[in-house]
């Protein structure tokens, strides 16, 4: 398991990134936690902004003695208004640094310290997913140990799997253009032989002869002339039954693109009342070029 600790570590480093340019400093604690004052020096005098992430629900799928886990949690930054004055320009920056932190779905490889039934000490991969809410606007009020502030909420959804590949890591293009997809299905279907074999036991046995590979994909529906919603537009709108197309597949950041030759499956566009229009795309591999066999060879 991910301690929360880390993942408070994390959000405070990339709340930190962003709030440079807005001279914000976030200082982010786990479950429990004082507030953490102005630092004084006759230097200079640093202020922090705090947050507190906390637990709240989780599970964990015993997986052959592999850990996958959800972890769902809350995060509360309290920001201070030392002035009126200063109030809506502090709180419109907050909220600038919140809503660009926040605003994506965020993959990452987390190592972890753990000790094995010897006793020895190891780090442990953890692929990991977060899914963040916009921040939500909390009350303004007088608080102990920080006066007058306001506070902004989050509510975060973490997946991980030990050694685990996220389906975020794996890129998909088609002609040069990447396909933004939001699910993937890859499927290898082979034809096996009809006539089985037999040993001397009766146990039966055959062998594949070929096979057909297909990739499903369901997508945001994109306008424009060119890129991947022109691609997908043209195929269900123009006549064209067997244009070949150049799909490439990396299953994994540090994995070999492999390049496929694609024509388009059975294509669809689904659109209803106000929605986004979404499409569903299936790419079935190609034959390129069909070998001629002269008769009695």
């Amino acid at each position: 398991m991910i301690a929360l600790s880390t993942f408070a570590a994390h959000i405070e480093q990339g709340l930190n990134a962003v709030g440079q340019k807005y001279n914000i400093k976030f200082a982010v604690f786990s479950d429990a936690g004082t507030y953490k004052k102005a630092f004084k020096s006759r230097e200079k005098k640093e202020k922090y902004t705090n947050g507190l992430l906390t637990a709240g629900s989780s599970s964990v799928l015993p997986t052959q003695g592999l850990t996958i886990a959800t972890q769902n949690a809350s995060f509360e930054i309290v920001v201070a208004l030392p002035t009126p004055s200063t109030d809506g320009e502090i709180i419109a920056a907050h909220r600038a640094v919140l809503d660009e932190y926040f605003k994506r779905y965020e993959v990452q490889a987390i190592e972890q310290p753990v000790t094995d039934a010897n006793g020895n000490a190891a780090m442990t991969t953890y692929s990991v997913g977060a899914v963040y809410s916009l921040a939500s606007t909390g009350t303004v009020a007088v608080r102990d140990g920080i006066g007058t502030s306001i506070t902004f909420d989050v509510y975060i959804e973490y997946g991980y799997i030990e050694n685990g590949l996220n389906s975020n890591d794996c890129k998909f293009t088609l002609d040069g253009y990447p396909l933004p997809f939001r699910a993937v299905k890859i499927t290898k279907s082979p034809q096996v032989q009809s006539d089985s074999y037999s040993d001397t036991e009766g146990r039966g046995t055959s062998k594949n002869l070929s096979f057909a590979r297909s990739f499903d994909f369901i997508l945001p529906a994109l306008s424009g002339k060119t890129g991947i919603g022109s691609i997908v537009n043209a195929e269900l709108l123009d006549n064209d039954l067997n244009k070949i197309h150049t799909l490439t597949v990396q299953m994994g950041t540090n994995a070999e693109t492999k390049t496929y030759s694609v024509v388009f499956g059975e294509t669809t566009a689904s659109l209803e009342g106000v929605d986004n229009v979404g499409n569903t795309v299936a790419l079935i591999e190609a034959a390129v070029a069909i070998p001629q066999l002269n008769v009695g060879e």
